[in-house]
């Protein structure tokens, strides 16, 4: 199966019809950019599939992007549980068993150096006090070891608008500067605000990609939002 074959793949099939699904053309414009070797701010609201739109290009192009491995950050442990699941999921569809999709938070442990997995599913803080060298979860001797674990591999921060600006946003941003020459980055929200996205954009020459009016009104459509003009009453 080719490349573009095994990423289409990934998209699964349509349950009533059995045809396959395809991607949307902002899923679709992801891939391209990493494929290009390129930083990507995505901005796309909850359920647009944003997590497809990346374990998609690193499954099937994984060469081509240039990483080893996949790490996805979190801002809680909770959703990092629910992206590992998902993970754990659409990697099966490609060949790649559970055992190469790990957890590594406070509270699980499965891959504290960051070798394990081929994607590696944790949150903010196990992942940036590694490149500081203040791993949470590793002894004081060890604590140097993942200082470059952003090296080789294509990082993804999800929900980055709920980092502390001064600290985690502006720590994460610094430490995928210094390895921008071996390190593609995505960077993934529904709704952060313009300085953040532009900031990134600026300092790592990132590719903002978004999704198009049709693609908004479908999100909606399929999430039933509904909007109404209700009266005030005093």
């Amino acid at each position: 199966m080719s490349s573009i074959s095994s990423f289409q793949s990934l998209f699964g099939r349509d349950p009533d019809t059995g045809e396959a699904n395809q991607p949307w053309d902002y899923q679709s414009e992801v891939a391209r950019a990493l494929r290009e070797r390129r930083n990507v701010v995505l901005t796309a609201p909850t359920g647009a599939g944003k997590t497809l739109a990346v374990l998609a290009p690193f499954l099937a192009f994984r060469e081509e992007i240039g990483a080893r491995r996949l790490i996805y950050c979190l801002p809680m442990k909770t959703l990092a549980q629910g992206i590992h699941a998902e993970s754990t999921r659409i990697s099966a569809l490609a060949g790649i068993g559970a055992d190469r999709v790990t957890l590594q938070t406070g509270d699980h442990r499965g891959d504290p150096f960051f070798i394990i997995g081929d994607i590696v599913v944790c949150t903010y803080d196990q992942f940036l006090s590694g490149l500081l060298c203040g791993s949470y979860s590793l002894s004081k001797s060890q604590r140097n070891i993942n200082a470059g674990a952003a090296a080789g591999n294509l990082v993804v921060f999800d929900e980055f608008h709920l980092m502390e600006t001064g600290l985690a946003f502006l720590a994460a941003l610094t430490c995928l500067d210094l390895f921008r020459d071996c390190c593609r980055s995505v960077w993934m929200t529904a709704t952060a605000t313009d300085p953040l996205t532009q900031k990134l954009i600026k300092d790592l020459d990132a590719t903002p990609i978004t999704l198009t009016p049709a693609e908004m009104a479908k999100v909606e459509r399929d999430r039933s939002i509904q909007r109404k003009d209700l009266a005030l009453t005093a």
